[in-house]
């Protein structure tokens, strides 16, 4: 003889059993339809020998919107971006270039950035850099008109920003522009 229930406790079980029934459904629904979302991520270093000088990020203008009025961009050697002429525009994606070395404290670096001026090449007309600029990002001082700097810091890293200004034609050509620029380092 088996047990039967009658009456309001049955009603109760039939609901918690289609309550937990309905749990397992839609949970198990939910578990054969869960997706895998993965991204790649990178890391890097930068070592840096005595008396030399790596590169540690290149001189990026970021995005340029320009329409019929020609202009300029200036990034310092801070990651500061100013534009002139009335229709140039562009988004915070940008950054000045970064150079590191190590000497010694109060050692003094000669720095040249050759050519002077460069021309970008791309799908449209080149377009012109110029007044590259040095700037003591970490470790260093800017001395002597702005092309040599004294290292500061005790164990003897520096790091300097490298800034220019980008002359931009009315109505340039969207495409992506480049050219590489030399820097040297003289320790002395």
């Amino acid at each position: 003889m088996g047990l039967v229930m009658r009456g309001a406790n049955s009603t109760l079980l039939r609901k918690i059993g289609s309550i937990f029934a309905a749990f397992w459904l839609i949970f198990s629904a939910q578990a054969a339809h869960a997706q895998l979302a993965q991204m790649t991520g990178s890391t890097q270093t930068v070592i840096v020998e005595p008396l030399s000088l790596v590169k540690v990020k290149d001189l990026d203008f970021g995005q340029v919107f320009v329409r019929a009025n020609a202009g300029t961009v200036t990034i310092s050697p801070f990651d500061v971006r100013t534009q002139t002429g009335g229709e140039i525009f562009g988004t915070k994606v940008h950054h000045a270039a970064q150079f590191a070395g190590l000497g010694r404290r109060n050692q003094r670096v000669q720095i040249d950035i050759v050519p002077t001026t460069i021309m970008l090449d791309g799908p449209g007309a080149d377009m012109r850099v110029r007044d590259f600029t040095i700037g003591a990002v970490y470790g260093s001082q800017v001395i002597a008109g702005g092309r040599r700097i004294m290292i500061r810091s005790a164990a003897g890293g520096w790091i300097m920003g490298v800034g220019a200004t980008l002359e931009v034609g009315a109505n340039q050509t969207p495409g992506v522009y480049s050219e590489d620029f030399e820097v040297t380092a003289t320790y002395q």
